[in-house]
Order: C-alpha cells, then structure tokens, then sequence
C-alpha cells in the first residue's frame, strides 16, 4: 500500500465542524483522525462554487487558465448560456496526467461528466444525464445500474418530502462507498478519488439541524444525525481497507455556513437603473439600454461594445463604468439590520490571470458570511428565502493528510501539485 494515494472529497464540510461536540458524537473516528493527524482549515476559490474549486483541484490552475467559473457560463455572441462541463474544461486533469503511468480510479468528482478515458474507471459527476452516459469504459455502467447507483439526490423533494431525500441521501452516500470498497478489493489501482456531493446538498437544506439551538423536526433531526453516523462508519472501513500504509487525503472544496438572506443582485441592479430587462424574460432578454448583468453567484459582466451581443459600454467607459458600480455594490445593506451585504469586490484580474480571463466576469461580488448571493430577475424583493438554510463560504475548507504531509496547503488549488508529486 505504500505507494497508493486515495483522497475523499467530502464536499461542503466545513473544519470549524471539527471543534463541535455534535460532529464529535456523531463522528467520533473522522474527528479522532483529523486530530491525530492535524488537520486544519485551507481556502476554496472565488466565487465559491463546487464546479469551480474541484476544477481548480484536479487541474492545479486558477479558473483564468482552465476557463470554469460557475455551474452556468455564458457565450458572448450570440448571447447564450451553458451549463460548462469537463467539454469545456481548458486545462488536463490529474486523472488524465496520473494515467500516463498510473492506474486510475475517479468516482463522482465535479465536472467529470462526460467521463474522461483513464486507466482505470471513471464515474460521471451530478452534470450526467443518465447512468448509461456515466462510466468511462461505457460497460461499467452495466454495474452502477445492478447496485442502484444514484448520480444525484432530487433536490425538489425538499418541497414536498424532505423525509424521502434525507433517505436518498444516505442511500446514494452508501452506494458510493461500496463501489470504491470493491475497487479497494478487487481492482489494480495506483490512484483512488472518490468524491461525497451528498455532505453539500445536506448542508444547503438541512444547516438548520446542525446548530445546537435550531428547532427542528425530530424525524428529520434523527436522519440528519443518522447520514452523519453512517459517513463516520463509511469512512472507517474505508480507513481499515486501506490500512495503515496508504496515502490518505480527505478534503473539502468549501465551508458552509447558515444564511441570513439570498440577495437577488439582477433584482438590485434593475432598481438602480443599471439593467434593463422585460419581466419574464430571463437574464437573455436583457435590453441593450443595459449597463450590466450578473450570473449566480454574484459574477458581474458589464455589457461591453464589441464583446457582447447588445453592448452598449464603450470601451473608454468601461473602467469608470466599473469603478462606480463596485462602489455601489460596496454600499449594499441589508434591509433587515442595515449591515453590509459585500465583503468584497474584485476586478477579475485581481483574482484570475492566464489565457481564458476573456470569459471571467468583469466583477465578482464577494459576500459576508449569511449573505447568498442569486440573480433573478423577477419578484419584488432583493431580499429573499427559500428551502435553501446554508450556502458556502470561502474560508473554512478543511484538509487532512495520513503519510502525507499537507501542512503548507492553503488551498484547494494547491493540493494538485502535492499529490504529483507523490506519485511522481
């Protein structure tokens, strides 16, 4: 085992968990672990968006470089959005770089669908259609299909049977770790990822049950408690499969948080003047008397002239433009208590360089924790609630290394080049 290296993603976990007494009850071998082998708190990326950190991961490159900046990007012109998945991904993987040599296992990491050929078997992320488009090689899916496997929970259920997706998240977690105990088992591997999605849509829609004061559901409290049990136990046979020679790394690509308010910035920017839009008509029926539009989560595009398809900014305003609405956005309060909603806000090459930085957003909005940051363009209230109670935040990602020493990563772009060169 000495020269495997296995890493588990647990999407969404945040480190500050580890200091609770909840999580030390619910999970008493992972936290046991975390501290024998000194874990601590690392940085996601900005805007902080699973697509984007795990991009960041398996690449070891800011999103200026390999060109993913959100679950949905957009074409210039025509106007158009997209859905970007590993098609659209700029820069190779560490799957791919590590099948050179090595032989590789990847399940369920973000933008992996459709499937990249690897060594060893591939498992597509939630972006899959189908379980039949989900394997690299495409007869592995004849296996997903036997156990059931789930490429992702129905996050509708919230509405009408939280119950029932508590259920499928502890189902869909539980088959995915008994796929990679069988690779563990039975198959040649040099390489192992396996990714839990299931920790962050947990966390979105049931943050509420993991705070000491919240009053809850006993039903629902009882299966929240339950999925975390069972991550514990997973990640513990997990641990003994491997034994105590093997490279382990855990990590997350983000904290979570609990929100105070989703913040509607297309809302914000049509009441100030700086979008035009017809209602119903989505953000692509922004008219050309606009100055700018924003994709979740708070990525800002100014409607520049000769860039995008109904641009009205000439280029000798675009910087004064900017200036003045980051400075607006700056001024945000929240209505409820007057506070700022912004942290900060970023010109795009304050935080990406490389050669995709022509598709980045020209502002990113950076919030205070509890502030969400969404892009309706309909409704009456910048300031809204939904189903969703917890949303991510920058700052309290975790990591964790067993005969690997992580202690100089500070963040989740950085652990790429560790693991290269580990198994160099």
């Amino acid at each position: 085992m000495k020269e495997k290296f296995f890493v588990l993603g647990l999407d969404g976990f945040s480190y500050s968990y580890l200091g609770q007494n909840r999580f030390t009850e619910m999970m008493p071998f992972f936290t046991n672990l975390c501290m024998k082998q000194q874990a601590h708190s690392m940085h996601s990326v900005i805007p902080v968006i699973s697509s984007v950190a795990w991009t960041s991961y398996s690449t070891g490159r800011n999103p200026g470089e390999h060109g993913i900046y959100g679950f949905v990007d957009k074409i210039n012109n025509p106007f158009q959005l997209v859905v970007p998945t590993s098609d659209h991904r700029k820069k190779d993987t560490i799957f791919k770089k590590l099948s050179k040599n090595k032989r590789v296992y990847s399940i369920n990491v973000p933008i992996s669908y459709p499937p990249e050929p690897v060594s060893g078997k591939m498992v597509a992320c939630f972006l899959c259609p189908k379980l039949q488009k989900a394997t690299y090689p495409d007869e592995y899916c004849r296996e997903l299909i036997k156990r059931n496997y789930i490429i992702d929970v129905d996050a509708s259920l919230i509405g009408s049977n939280p119950i029932e997706m508590l259920r499928q998240l502890i189902e869909a977690m539980k088959i995915r770790f008994e796929i990679i105990y069988d690779i563990i088992e039975k198959e040649e591997w040099d390489f192992v990822q396996l990714h839990i999605m299931e920790t962050d849509r947990l966390l979105h829609f049931f943050y509420t049950y993991i705070t000491d004061n919240a009053a809850n559901s006993r039903q629902e409290q009882s299966l929240v408690n339950e999925f975390f049990m069972n991550l514990d136990a997973k990640i513990e046979k997990l641990a003994d499969l491997l034994g105590n020679d093997c490279r382990l790394l855990v990590l997350s690509d983000h904290g979570m948080c609990e929100i105070k308010s989703e913040v509607q910035i297309n809302l914000w920017l049509k009441q100030r003047g700086w979008l035009k839009i017809s209602d119903n008509t989505g953000i692509a029926g922004y008219d050309r008397e606009s100055i700018c539009y924003s994709l979740t989560p708070g990525r800002i595009y100014i409607n520049l002239k000769g860039r995008e398809e109904k641009g009205a900014v000439n280029t000798n305003e675009y910087e004064d433009v900017r200036e003045m609405l980051r400075e607006e956005l700056l001024q945000m309060k929240y209505a409820d208590t007057g506070e700022p909603i912004m942290d900060k806000v970023f010109r795009r090459e304050e935080l990406y360089f490389g050669d995709e930085i022509g598709a980045a957003p020209d502002l990113i909005a950076h919030p205070r924790a509890g502030f969400d940051l969404k892009a309706n363009t309909t409704g009456n209230s910048i300031f809204t609630h939904t189903y969703l109670n917890g949303m991510h935040t920058f700052d309290d990602a975790m990591i964790v290394g067993k005969n690997v020493d992580v202690s100089q990563i500070n963040s989740i772009e950085k652990v790429h080049d560790i693991i290269m060169r580990e198994l160099k």
